[in-house]
């Protein structure tokens, strides 16, 4: 199954649309990013689009992101806390 996501501009002009395959339990807005996550898998996108992040955190589900700095997140885990810098 596909999901579709569009993503509008405050003037309500889209900015971009992807398809998924797979169902998120979140999807976030933090600045600049777009931030997914189901069970242990996590993407991010900028808001153009562009994947930024993929990847499974082995310390277990995860629970909740948080923006540290510009490119800096913290994400907590069922077993422990793990940082992602983005380039």
């Amino acid at each position: 199954m596909s999901i579709l996501w569009k993503l509008y501009d405050p003037s309500g002009r889209e900015q971009f649309s992807k398809g998924f395959d797979q169902e998120y339990e979140s999807v976030s807005l933090s600045r600049e990013m777009i931030i997914m996550h189901h069970d242990d898998q996590v993407q991010m996108y900028n808001l153009n689009g562009i994947k930024k992040f993929d990847g499974v955190m082995e310390e277990g589900a995860v629970k909740n992101i948080f923006q540290m700095s510009s490119k800096g997140y913290m994400m907590i885990s069922e077993n422990g806390i793990n940082t992602i810098k983005l380039k």
